[in-house]
């Protein structure tokens, strides 16, 4: 009972990250699993667990892209035999296509759209690539380069996969009551502190200079001011002010 369970619960968050081999391996136990979980959920408090328990992400939902299966299971194999590829990339960043000859190191999941993390040589910074954005996959006879040089945790705790730069910054921020509160309960970083002011809060936190810290400041509207760094705090007010300048433009032609 309890494996059935298991197995329910995991199987749409490792479909992405496991070879197709073995998901094709995998899908008989799937399947049984769900059938004697059906075929007791009346009669079982356990097997009603499945009806109890749910896994959200806090961000705004967004459909999964499409994914070719053959290009996955492409990828997979190449990951697993530790293979080079040869793929044409699309680059949403220039919108253009690419030939590309990449080193596979890792997949990575991340909410709903999974990375290929790699090299392309000749260069040797490791790079994301989308998967749903790869046109054309082939697996090569050459070995991959750089696998014992890359450790995938200590890639994934250099916060590479929020995006832009893992330099560290010492980030000084105003706050509102209400969000200082929600930090306190999950803190931005492990030396973060709040200093109590007349009205709000001062936030100092050391983290990554990330496009993903960008995004999140934006997202608190007037609830955040940054203060320091002042590159951060320029690119913020640069970001807002040109978004107060086009709902300004459209209210005009509104009127």
């Amino acid at each position: 009972m309890g494996e059935a369970l298991s197995l329910v619960l995991v199987e749409d968050a490792i479909r992405p990250l496991l070879p197709g081999s073995m998901l094709r391996a995998l899908k008989p136990r799937f399947r049984f699993a769900r059938k004697k979980l059906e075929s007791l959920a009346q009669d079982n408090q356990t097997v009603r667990w499945l009806g109890k328990v749910a896994s959200v992400s806090p961000a705004l939902s967004l459909l999964p892209p499409i994914t070719p299966d053959n290009t996955l299971e492409t990828l997979q194999a190449a990951l697993l035999q530790e293979k080079q590829l040869q793929c044409r990339y699309y680059s949403a960043h220039n919108d253009k296509e690419r030939e590309l000859v990449l080193n596979p190191l890792a997949l990575v999941q991340r909410g709903a759209i999974t990375y290929l993390i790699g090299t392309a040589p000749p260069y040797a910074d490791v790079r994301q690539y989308a998967i749903h954005r790869f046109r054309e996959v082939e697996t090569l006879p050459s070995s991959a380069q750089g696998l014992d040089d890359f450790d995938l945790q200590e890639y994934l705790a250099s916060n590479a996969l929020q995006f832009g730069s893992t330099a560290k910054i010492s980030l000084q921020a105003r706050l509102s009551d209400s969000l200082a509160r929600l930090l306190r309960e999950t803190p931005l970083s492990t030396d973060m502190a709040l200093e109590k002011l007349q009205d709000g809060y001062r936030l100092q936190a050391t983290i990554s200079d990330t496009w993903q810290l960008q995004w999140w400041i934006l997202s608190q509207g007037d609830a955040l001011m940054v203060e320091a760094p002042q590159s951060l705090r320029e690119r913020i007010a640069e970001k807002l002010k040109r978004a107060s300048a086009q709902y300004e433009c459209l209210n005009e032609v509104s009127l």
